[in-house]
């Protein structure tokens, strides 16, 4: 989780290395998901840098990557229920 906080604080010279090094930290720092708040940031980054890249920079050859982003920033911001939680929430709304 450390790694991923220096990653997101440090200057972006080189805004691919800057992609990468953030993905992996994701991707291989098994504790990154118990901190929600800094996963939703550095995937929140991700989107915005390769949005910026694409829209700004005209880097077309990213556009695929940038998709990518937006699907796992919709799949970040939508709340996924367990199917526990929905067949409590159907009992709850049988009840009454």
């Amino acid at each position: 989780m450390e790694r991923l906080r220096e990653i997101l604080r440090r200057e972006r010279r080189d805004e691919l290395n800057f992609l990468r090094e953030l993905l992996e930290a994701i991707i291989y720092e098994k504790d990154v998901y118990s901190d929600e708040l800094l996963f939703r940031d550095a995937v929140e980054e991700i989107y915005e840098t390769l949005k910026a890249l694409v829209f700004e920079k005209g880097r077309s050859d990213l556009i695929p990557a940038y998709e990518d982003a937006v699907l796992l920033r919709n799949l970040l911001a939508r709340k996924v229920r367990e199917p526990q939680e929905i067949m409590e929430d159907l009992i709850k709304k049988l009840e009454g």
